[in-house]
């Protein structure tokens, strides 16, 4: 709801800006009929509820071309070092300022601007506003309703009724005249005149439609100064109308009738009533009024269709700056995929007699889809840069995987830096763009995108020549989003800096320098989009010095996440240990295999248990699996790899049905009962779960049958591993040296 909010700042401040120009021209068309200072009114609710710009060359606003930098809409996570300036004309860090010694500390999270927390209470301001406007608008409804709902039908759409004192049009669909009793007969013939005009102009539609437009604008001080005038101009224009009908030696009568059918308090919102708005203003330009000759009216007419198409549209800006971001602008905003599925529309090539490419693509060589994209990108790039962007896809990075996977993508921050001017005057520009991907499921992501442009001057206008992006990152942010390893503080040590370090990858560091680490911080790292990657985390005081280290290998593929928790033992020393996102411990080098069945979690004990079970006692079977640190969710998931096998009741706990052996596993509630077998972290760096399952299964049995097991563990972890194919001989000497073996019940 934040990112609406922000949507509609923009909105209002263009609109803002049309506002002064309609004034302007409000002004110098004063002695015009008021219809055209009416039209005018409806640039201004054009701006306000189209959020698609329009360029033209007739675009009046050119003077305010530099100011067109909308507030990003993650205006709440920018940095506060940041050199970007607002559009509202503050510095962002300026605002920061003032905000971080007005709010408390947050001590959630060390990424969040606190101009985030005032976006969004100036969000939930900003919709109570608009629901107080809402409530009041249908409260007058039901109260003109109360008065109106007895009225007698005089004719047609007409209506009389003692309870009103001036006359209206009430209603969205049917519209009725309503008229006070005792209306003398001479101002009757104006009066319904003058309704029927709002009548059939659809006024009785547009000013309540116009009040919740400008509802949602309540903030604007300027918003409620147009929907005042536009009021004004909506009746002054209705007057004139009825003049010219009725003959304008009525201006007498009709201006006497208006003064005493004055409304004393003007009802900004409903219904049209006849003595509404500025008696004084409208008696005067009644009093003055004149058929205006036909050359007035045509020359007002084009003027306002000139100055209507000059206010409506955005200037064409011919600074390579502005093109950089329009184009920018128009390339990452993914809202559908019609190029691309152009692509995968074998009948297009069938039908122009062409091959497919090695890539199940026939981009090359297809007429319609060149013409779609020189369509899209001809205006804004060079042939030879659209050309090139054709036959290396790079036009397509986006679209393709947003139509494989469903996501959009939107734009918002958009930074150019590092300029460069070669030889021949062409410049070359980095840009880095805040974004949002939206995935399928609805969720939002903020990601950041890198790359570079080259912009070339063709016959005096600026146009990308050259295009460099990171294509791979861009189809995996479209495909999944990044992975993070997420770390929390649940210890009291005085911990100063937390440090990820990867090995073989280019971010080979990633610190959280000169941060208190207090408890329950949380501190986020993003990962290489890896399958597989090896990493220390180091735990640091003041001095630097290393309080607790520890390795992991993590799975951060497909946008994977890790959870990790620091945490203390008994003795007060600290330990990372590896958990899932709700928060439960989970150590990563615990065999936690588990399994959901009746509603419950059971757990892997290692007992293959001798049971006859038949068919009737079944309860399912094993239908899904989630990752080993995953949460269980629904009866018939399990963390490891057994999908397929049956399960059963047994006495309090289950057993499943693996390599044809009854193994139990046991209510959560006894999950400390059975053989237990920790530190087994390495083997997961080589070996499947099964393969894991088979050798502790081998260790249970050997245990099970040897009275002297724990002076001969050795021996019987290397049988239960060879007996496995595994015979390297370093595994099985790290497993003897670090498997932890108990037996907590009777063998």
């Amino acid at each position: 709801m934040t990112g609406i909010f922000i949507k509609i700042l923009n909105l209002s401040r263009t609109a803002t800006y049309v506002a002064f120009a309609v004034f302007l021209f409000r002004i110098i068309f004063k002695k015009a009929p008021k219809i055209f200072s009416y039209m005018l009114w409806s640039v201004v609710l054009f701006r306000l509820i189209c959020p698609i710009s329009f360029s033209s060359s007739l675009s009046l606003l050119r003077p305010l071309d530099k100011s067109f930098d909308y507030i990003p809409r993650n205006i709440g996570f920018i940095e506060s070092n940041s050199s970007e300036i607002n559009p509202l004309g503050v510095n962002i860090e300026t605002i920061d300022m003032v905000v971080d010694n007005t709010l408390p500390e947050a001590t959630a999270h060390i990424n969040v601007n606190h101009m985030h927390t005032l976006m969004n209470v100036f969000t939930l301001i900003w919709l109570l506003g608009i629901a107080v406007l809402v409530m009041y608008c249908i409260y007058s409804y039901l109260k003109i309703y109360r008065k109106i709902r007895f009225a007698t039908l005089v004719r047609e759409n007409i209506y009389e009724t003692d309870q009103i004192i001036t006359p209206f049009v009430f209603g969205l669909i049917n519209p009725k005249i309503y008229l006070p009793i005792g209306l003398k007969n001479n101002e009757l013939d104006y009066i319904i005149c003058h309704e029927m005009v709002h009548i059939k102009r659809f006024d009785y539609t547009i000013k309540p439609m116009s009040f919740l437009v400008f509802s949602i604008y309540w903030f604007n001080p300027v918003m409620w100064i147009c929907y005042y005038l536009m009021i004004k101009d909506m009746e002054m224009s209705c007057d004139e109308m009825v003049l010219k009908e009725l003959g304008s030696d009525l201006k007498g009568e009709y201006s006497s009738s208006l003064l005493s059918l004055s409304v004393k308090q003007s009802n900004l919102i409903l219904p049209l009533a006849f003595g509404e708005s500025n008696i004084k203003s409208r008696i005067k330009n009644i009093l003055n009024y004149k058929n205006p000759k036909f050359w007035t009216i045509l020359i007002a007419l084009i003027a306002v269709i000139i100055i209507s198409i000059g206010l409506i549209t955005n200037p064409i800006s011919n600074q390579p700056e502005k093109i950089c971001k329009e184009f920018l602008r128009l390339f990452y905003t993914i809202e559908n995929t019609d190029i691309a599925d152009m692509i995968y529309n074998s009948d297009l090539y069938l039908e122009n007699g062409l091959n497919i490419d090695e890539n199940g693509f026939g981009i090359v060589g297809s007429n319609e889809l060149e013409e779609a994209l020189t369509a899209k990108y001809g205006d804004i790039m060079t042939e030879d840069a659209l050309n090139k962007a054709i036959s290396n896809r790079t036009i397509l990075a986006g679209e393709i995987p947003a139509r494989e996977f469903g996501s959009k993508l939107e734009p918002e921050n958009i930074n150019l830096y590092d300029e460069k001017i070669s030889h021949n005057g062409n410049k070359t520009y980095q840009y880095n763009i805040d974004a949002f991907v939206k995935f399928k499921d609805g969720s939002e992501e903020l990601v950041n995108l890198q790359g570079s442009l080259m912009m070339e001057k063709v016959k005096g206008k600026w146009k990308v020549g050259d295009f460099q992006l990171d294509k791979a990152e861009l189809a995996k942010i479209l495909e999944f989003g990044k992975s993070f390893i997420y770390i929390i503080n649940r210890s009291d040590a005085s911990i100063k800096t937390i440090e990820l370090n990867t090995e073989g990858h280019p971010s080979s560091a990633l610190n959280a320098d000169n941060s208190d680490i207090d408890k329950n911080v949380r501190f986020d790292f993003e990962m290489i989009d890896s399958e597989e990657i090896d990493f220390t985390i180091k735990l640091l005081n003041n001095d630097r010095e290393v309080l607790y280290e520890r390795s992991f290998i993590g799975d951060f593929s497909k946008g994977k996440d890790m959870y990790l928790y620091i945490e203390e033992d008994e003795l007060g020393k600290l330990m990372i240990n590896r958990g899932n996102k709700e928060g439960k411990y989970l150590s990563s080098e615990s065999l936690n295999w588990c399994i959901m069945a009746n509603g419950n979690i059971y757990n892997y004990t290692g007992y293959e248990v001798s049971v006859e079970i038949d068919e009737k006692d079944i309860l399912g079977k094993i239908t899904s699996i989630v990752g080993e640190y995953e949460t269980l969710t629904s009866n018939g998931q399990a963390n490891f790899d057994i999908k397929g096998s049956k399960y059963a009741q047994y006495k309090d706990d289950i057993v499943v049905l693996i390599d044809n052996e009854w193994v139990l596993f046991k209510n959560n509630e006894n999950v400390a009962s059975g053989l237990s077998i920790s530190n087994i972290g390495f083997l997961y760096r080589d070996y499947s779960d099964e393969e894991i399952f088979r050798v502790f299964r081998n260790i249970r049995k050997y245990i099970k049958v040897d009275d002297n097991y724990e002076a001969n563990l050795d021996t019987i972890i290397e049988k239960s591993f060879k007996e496995c194919g595994i015979d390297d001989p370093f595994t099985i000497y790290a497993a003897q040296s670090s498997l932890k073996i108990t037996v907590s019940e009777s063998k």
